[in-house]
């Protein structure tokens, strides 16, 4: 009833249903000999279509999951049109880019050694020195005023806060998303960035082979408060951290962690838990 590697033109005014993957023919069926087939004849012939298929897309593979169920529905409706062409009815279920790993070279510059990772992914090979150079900062570089309350210091969501080699009264903190989605446009990227997204958002861009950016608390805490120049409250968590996260499959994602400069293996719930400690950001290349 099925046939394979035949010729796709004039499939309809033939009463043929081609299916088809990626633009191309994969199966052919008869639409009479279709209709006229028991279940059994045909799950015996869509089972010459594999369950799963991989495809690569740049440094990505993503693994996808053939519905023959469905495959089986639309070959049914196209045959009673008179045939035509019918998509192979998929979905990702994994995915894994494979990108370069970086370690930070200070102290506190984990966001731009993370965005080097990315921008790599792209084919954009710019260091993490470089970037932390051209990255905007918030000034004051140490807070000043007495006590939390009072305290001045600069905005994350303006600039890098803080000293990113560390020392001075309080060390440095780190930047937010939207000033390292404008260090990434400045490098030919297209950015995507959020804030309180929800943890489907990000695995939809793990599976459609997009590396993702995180901001995490590796702690909870200590959080402090201070105000910016123009009065801005801000609340801080100072294990705030970042990593890329470059890979998903069931309940597990692959991690590129600049702190110590390796690929490491977290489930979602620790890395959801880590995630909601920062406000879930989260920044992707498009």
């Amino acid at each position: 009833m099925a046939r394979g590697n035949a010729k796709e033109k004039g499939a309809r005014s033939s009463g043929e249903v081609v299916v088809v993957s990626a633009g191309r023919p994969l199966l052919r069926f008869d639409s009479q000999r279709w209709l006229g087939a028991d279940r059994a004849r045909r799950r015996k012939a869509l089972a010459r279509v594999p369950r799963h298929l991989r495809r690569r897309r740049q440094a990505s593979t993503i693994t996808l999951r053939v519905d023959r169920r469905a495959l089986s529905r639309r070959v049914t409706d196209a045959a009673r049109g008179g045939g035509g062409r019918v998509p192979l009815p998929v979905r990702a279920v994994a995915a894994s880019t494979r990108l370069p790993i970086v370690r930070q070279r200070l102290r506190n510059n984990c966001e731009t050694a993370a965005l080097e990772m990315l921008l790599a992914g792209r084919g954009r090979r710019i260091s993490q020195s470089r970037l932390q150079g051209e990255l905007a900062r918030s000034e004051p570089v140490d807070p000043v005023g007495g006590g939390t309350s009072a305290m001045v210091w600069g905005d994350p969501d303006r600039g890098f806060v803080g000293r990113p080699d560390g020392g001075g009264p309080a060390g440095g903190y780190g930047v937010y998303e939207r000033p390292m989605a404008a260090l990434a446009r400045r490098h030919g990227a297209r950015p995507t960035r959020s804030r309180g997204a929800r943890p489907a958002a990000i695995y939809a861009e793990l599976l459609a082979g997009r590396p993702v950016m995180t901001w995490i608390g590796l702690s909870d805490g200590p959080y402090v408060r201070w105000r910016t120049r123009e009065g801005r409250p801000v609340t801080g968590n100072f294990g705030e951290h970042t990593v890329v996260l470059t890979g998903l499959r069931g309940n597990r994602l692959a991690v590129n962690d600049p702190l110590d400069g390796r690929r490491k293996t977290w489930t979602k719930r620790k890395f959801e838990l880590m995630w909601r400690r920062l406000g879930r950001r989260a920044l992707s290349l498009h």
